[in-house]
């Protein structure tokens, strides 16, 4: 049976086309960091190895990645449905939501921090950014602070958003209520991330990001919160490296 009175665009399409875009986003990360690997690499096994510590390789495969992403539901989604972006979710905003959309991506940089260091607690981890290696592979650059401002503070956050809330959480709307939806599509997010304090803290944004879409029912909150959230949370981390 169907939900009525939905405030967030649902979608028409078949369960299959969600999971070939979630595909997409799980195989164009990996796939990319091998290919990027082998073509900066030149084949050299010494040469692909120490391009881990690399901040160019590290930020060139996110950007291919990212957009890989934001193409993936273009051409499975909007494109071949021929939604258009304002019908799959990106409508404006009264002013209001904007600001409050702001103020509750800086609520969710504590909100993170506090999950991720309860879980490392947990589990008798180091306190220590799991992320680290990964956004800093080679420490402190104003190269790398930009970079990861651009593409992980703005870029990554709208692509993830119009998969997570946009695409996965719309679809569930049209079959489940809130609350399950909310929880599945946090679920899903949090997954996506791999390491298990991110995933963690990655669910209960996740959760925050869905309600706030379904509030706004504009894919734009989520997107202006998980953009500040991801902005701050990267300004901080290169903060302590300096």
């Amino acid at each position: 049976m169907l939900v009525t009175k939905v405030k967030v665009p649902t979608f028409d399409i078949r369960w299959w086309e969600v999971l070939a875009v979630l595909g997409a986003a799980l195989s164009l990360a990996v796939v990319t960091a091998m290919l990027v690997a082998l073509v900066m690499g030149g084949g050299d096994p010494t040469k692909m190895q120490a391009l881990a510590r690399s901040e160019t390789y590290m930020l060139t495969v996110l950007t291919l990645s990212t957009i890989g992403m934001i193409a993936a539901v273009f051409f499975i989604v909007v494109l071949r449905r021929r939604i258009g972006w304002r019908g799959f979710g990106l409508k404006p905003m009264r002013l209001r939501f904007v600001i409050l959309s702001f103020i509750v991506g800086l609520l969710c940089v504590p909100l993170m921090g506090v999950v991720g260091t309860a879980v490392q607690k947990l589990l008798g981890r180091p306190m220590v950014s799991p992320q680290l290696p990964f956004l800093a592979p080679a420490g402190f650059s104003y190269t790398a602070l930009v970079g990861m401002l651009i593409i992980g503070g703005l870029l990554a956050p709208f692509a993830e958003e119009l998969i997570f809330r946009g695409l996965l959480f719309g679809w569930l709307r049209r079959f489940w209520r809130v609350w399950p939806a909310v929880l599945a599509s946090a679920a899903v997010f949090g997954l996506i991330h791999g390491l298990i304090p991110i995933i963690f803290a990655a669910a209960a944004v996740g959760m925050v990001l869905a309600i706030a879409y379904e509030k706004t029912g504009s894919l734009w909150s989520p997107v202006i919160i998980h953009a500040t959230q991801n902005s701050v949370a990267i300004a901080i981390m290169f903060a302590n490296l300096a």
